[in-house]
């Protein structure tokens, strides 16, 4: 499983991804949600490895900009179980600075 969160200025553009979500790329309306955030609103969705390349298209074609798009054991949700072995439990910006260091950027 995936989770990707978009920004939208207009909560129109967010809601027709929604419904575009579930009746386009077949997500559960249990698994998409928009709220309001910042400037605009924001939609997150939770969906299966093999729609992303669909939610990736809605959203772009809707005029979202991406803000995150990892795998849901980075959000520690549902997915996570400390029991089951090959998944990295650490925060996701514990993950990711290192790696922005090692190539220069700031922290």
């Amino acid at each position: 499983m995936r989770v990707i969160a978009a920004s939208f200025a207009e909560l129109e553009a967010a809601r027709d991804s929604l419904r575009r979500l579930t009746v386009d790329a077949g997500v559960p309306e249990d698994d998409v949600r928009v709220a309001p955030h910042a400037d605009g609103y924001v939609l997150g969705v939770r969906f299966p490895k093999d729609v992303h390349a669909a939610v990736c298209r809605v959203l772009q074609e809707s005029g979202g900009r991406l803000l995150v798009d990892v795998p849901e054991s980075w959000t520690r949700g549902t997915g996570y179980d400390p029991a089951v072995p090959d998944q990295d439990p650490a925060p996701a910006s514990d993950r990711v600075a290192p790696a922005i260091r090692a190539h220069g950027a700031p922290a």
